[in-house]
């Protein structure tokens, strides 16, 4: 059964890819796939459309795809993080339910979020990257595939999950990738830690057979990695990451995990060692404004009409804001990532997708009855439903940095993991 349906996830006619993504998922319904299986169904997607063969002797290539989760910045950072480092990214990317980085790009006016291959491959001489959707020649099958997850609720399954991602980067040979897997009950690759390091596993396994350079990154996205919910919201925290004009520890905490992601896949493409020399240079390539640069060169290339940082001051000066305050003193905490999910997206198919949740206390912060922790922007009115305004409880808490697991699985070429690097 298989055998068919990596033949005809190949093909022209998008019913049999359709069916073909149908029988797959019936198939993992049952069991979990083989290392082998995911990798002839990720070269079969792959080929679904244009495999780019790039030149990489003057430049290598790499890139920093995610699991998914709402409130982590690293599939929007990392890229222009790694250009300032002279690396370049050719990202092809699902759309997110929420804010996805593709998503979230889209929001500027003019950007066009869907390229086919030339277009790719002159951004990626231009400026150093392309950011793109699945597009009628690059990886058409995985728009199909992840749509039909979703439809049928298997978006968290591993073995799923490892197909859609290694095939994006066989859709650009010689992309190096350091995959942030984010732990937690939206981040679709596990809700504890060792789930989601069996999906690593089960990932790697699968790139060594395609003799891939990928390793993995466990973090922790059990709850909210930043200070931001919603598309809008996320286009303003990457703008402050990239202007450091951050101030929330939870944020700045963020960049740090995003900073060695960054480093780790400049090591990866660079065939060397992980050290602290990569971390050096990756944030001083922040702090010194190419990455900025690269994100503004990159999004005017790719077609937005207006400079991002004035977007984003008049997309918020034009929201409704309301202020979310808590019902009692205590300790605050802010609500389950599942719910401002549920939230942002009935909100977004309402013809909203700027809506966006923000909070302006630290998660365990001790707060004021009636004191102000976060705040809702939307373009018209409304009431927040009860259970958004977050939790406060007595006690004490500590906060504790995001915990960055996983990064010594590294696929080599016998099908082991290295736990050297």
């Amino acid at each position: 059964m298989l055998r068919d349906v990596v033949r005809d996830l190949a093909s022209t006619n998008e019913r049999r890819v359709v069916a073909s993504c149908e029988r797959l998922v019936d198939v993992v319904e049952q069991r979990e796939l083989e290392p082998r299986e995911i990798a002839d169904l990720a070269l079969s997607i792959a080929s679904s459309g244009i495999a780019l063969s790039l030149d990489a002797r003057n430049s290598a290539l790499a890139d920093v795809p995610s699991s998914g989760a709402p409130g982590s910045l690293s599939t929007l950072l990392c890229p222009y993080l790694l250009v300032a480092c002279g690396v370049r990214v050719p990202k092809i990317s699902a759309s997110g339910s929420v804010a996805g980085g593709i998503d979230t790009l889209a929001m500027l006016p003019g950007f066009r979020a869907e390229l086919d291959d030339q277009e790719a491959a002159s951004l990626l001489d231009r400026v150093g990257i392309f950011h793109t959707l699945q597009s009628p020649r690059l990886c058409p099958a995985d728009r199909v595939l992840v749509d039909v997850r979703r439809r049928r609720a298997m978006m968290a399954n591993p073995s799923l999950a490892a197909v859609s991602l290694l095939s994006k980067k066989l859709a650009v040979r010689g992309t190096h990738a350091v995959f942030d897997f984010r732990v937690g009950s939206e981040g679709n690759i596990g809700v504890d830690f060792p789930e989601a390091r069996h999906a690593a596993r089960l990932l790697l396994r699968a790139a060594s057979e395609l003799r891939l350079s990928v390793a993995v990154v466990l973090t922790d996205n059990r709850s909210s990695p930043t200070t931001a919910i919603g598309r809008l919201e996320s286009l303003r925290l990457l703008w402050e990451a990239l202007s450091g004009s951050l101030t929330a520890g939870l944020d700045l905490r963020h960049v740090e995990v995003c900073v060695e992601l960054a480093a780790r896949a400049v090591a990866l493409a660079r065939e060397q060692a992980f050290t602290a020399k990569q971390v050096a240079e990756v944030a001083e390539g922040l702090a010194s404004g190419r990455a900025m640069n690269a994100f503004i060169q990159h999004v005017a290339a790719q077609g937005a009409a207006t400079d991002p940082g004035r977007f984003v001051a008049d997309a918020l000066s034009a929201q409704t804001v309301e202020l979310v305050t808590s019902d009692e003193e205590g300790l605050w905490f802010p609500p389950p990532l599942g719910d401002l999910k549920k939230f942002a997206k009935d909100r977004s198919r309402a013809g909203d997708p700027g809506i966006g949740y923000r909070c302006v206390v630290m998660p365990g912060a001790q707060v004021s009855r009636n004191q102000p922790v976060a705040q809702v922007r939307s373009k018209i009115p409304l009431a927040l439903p009860p259970g958004l305004r977050g939790a406060t409880v007595a006690g004490a808490f500590q906060y504790l940095d995001a915990e960055v697991v996983g990064a010594n699985y590294v696929a080599t070429d016998d099908g082991s993991m290295d736990a050297g690097v």
